[in-house]
């Protein structure tokens, strides 16, 4: 099977060259892009999975966006995709906007130009129904988790959610409140597993501190297999 950088040649010319250029042709370093390994496995996972709508949180230079948008478009049918962006205008410069005209995609896609805690309960209230969400935006503990809860109730069982950057500890920790608090199976993208290591200071029985860690850090894809929730007084650690 092709790869996603041959199938598009602006995704494959950014990653290569590492530039963008914005909307009034100046030419920026790429500064906010996915792995290319982990690009490869969102192609083909969509490929795989042929969703009929994914929402993004996170466009910024488009990488993840333009793996999505491809694999759409050779699918075939309706697919599209939504990315949830509100820095994309001013901060980007509309980068990742002009990346995906570039690779003719713009018909599948739609920006929002919205925090995610304005645009995602909006979608909810429109009975938007996503096939699979990819979580890359601010990565601070509340915002990852409140893209994970917003998601998760536009999705139904069967549906998947996928995590950039788990090894941040705010994600990791997001994902354990996935793991803990709703149904939800790891899947097997045949992506590397790879760990960080780290440690944090907490007092021991023995009277000495430490404690060692371990986070995985490649991107991490999950199955939604029942649609439910905790009763009103559940607490899991997490």
């Amino acid at each position: 099977m092709p790869s996603v950088f041959e199938r598009n040649s602006v995704l494959k010319e950014m990653l290569l060259n590492r530039r963008v250029m914005a909307r009034d042709g100046a030419v920026f370093p790429v500064s906010s892009a996915i792995k290319p390994r982990y690009a490869e496995a969102l192609y083909r996972f969509v490929l795989e999975r042929k969703p009929n709508l994914v929402v993004e949180i996170g466009l910024a230079q488009a990488a993840s966006s333009l793996s999505i948008l491809t694999a759409l478009d050779e699918i075939g049918g309706q697919g599209r995709l939504i990315s949830i962006d509100p820095f994309q205008r001013n901060d980007f410069r509309e980068q990742g906007l002009i990346n995906i005209e570039r690779a003719g995609l713009s018909s599948r896609h739609e920006w929002i130009g919205e925090p995610d805690y304005l645009a995602l309960p909006r979608l909810l209230a429109k009975g938007t129904k996503v096939d699979f969400g990819y979580i890359d935006g601010w990565h601070t503990f509340d915002y990852t988790l409140l893209d994970f809860w917003y998601l998760d109730k536009m999705t139904a069982i069967g549906a998947h959610l996928a995590f950039n950057d788990c090894g941040w500890r705010a994600v990791h920790k997001a994902i354990g409140f996935v793991l803990t608090h709703r149904k939800y199976v790891e899947v097997d993208v045949g992506l590397k597993r790879s760990v960080v290591l780290g440690r944090e200071l907490i007092r021991l029985a023995t009277g000495k501190w430490g404690h060692q860690y371990k986070r995985m850090n490649q991107d991490r894809y999950f199955r939604k297999v029942a649609a439910w929730e905790p009763p009103y007084d559940f607490f899991r650690s997490f």
